[in-house]
């Protein structure tokens, strides 16, 4: 990881920012690897709110992550990520959203992140077939919340509620 995120500052003119989806674990992690950096980066060392996490993300260009939040908040930013996967939920999440994880964390190589993050970055933004799918993700669990109220209020008591929401837009 360390060399991974010293060529792309080198070459891609990035600012590393290592922020801790676990804390305090993640700000551990997040300071040896940048022990290990030849260039700098910032390690963030509080213990934010999930907001605080959707804003962060929403500011990033690109993120790599291991961690399954991390990959979910920046899919709603709509913030390009690179995949390492752990665990087979990292995997099943980048596959329902159409992308491909980049190796894992005992295999994962420099050249696969850079190479990936790269590929993101000349983008600018989500792939469209990455979008189209988080945005049918988001009709399905408005789906799923309004067949959950209209089991708990009724019928008449969603589109009330739907009717308020829809005057407070």
């Amino acid at each position: 990881m360390a060399a991974a995120v010293d060529e792309l500052q080198e070459t891609q003119d990035v600012h590393v920012i290592f922020i801790p989806m676990q804390y305090p674990a993640d700000v551990e992690a997040g300071r040896d690897i940048a022990s290990r950096m030849k260039t700098k980066a910032v390690v963030l060392d509080g213990h934010y709110t999930t907001v605080e996490f959707m804003s962060l993300m929403g500011c990033m260009d690109a993120v790599i992550a291991n961690r399954l939040h991390a990959l979910i908040f920046s899919a709603i930013m709509q913030v390009p990520a690179t995949a390492v996967s752990y665990d087979p939920k990292i995997d099943s999440f980048i596959d329902l959203i159409g992308d491909r994880v980049c190796g894992t964390t005992e295999d994962v190589q420099a050249a696969d992140i850079v190479a990936d993050v790269s590929q993101k970055l000349a983008l600018g933004h989500l792939a469209p077939e990455i979008k189209a799918r988080l945005n049918h993700l988001r009709r399905q669990s408005l789906r799923n919340a309004y067949l959950a109220l209209r089991i708990l209020e009724g019928r008449k008591g969603v589109r009330k509620r739907l009717q308020q929401h829809r005057r407070s837009l």
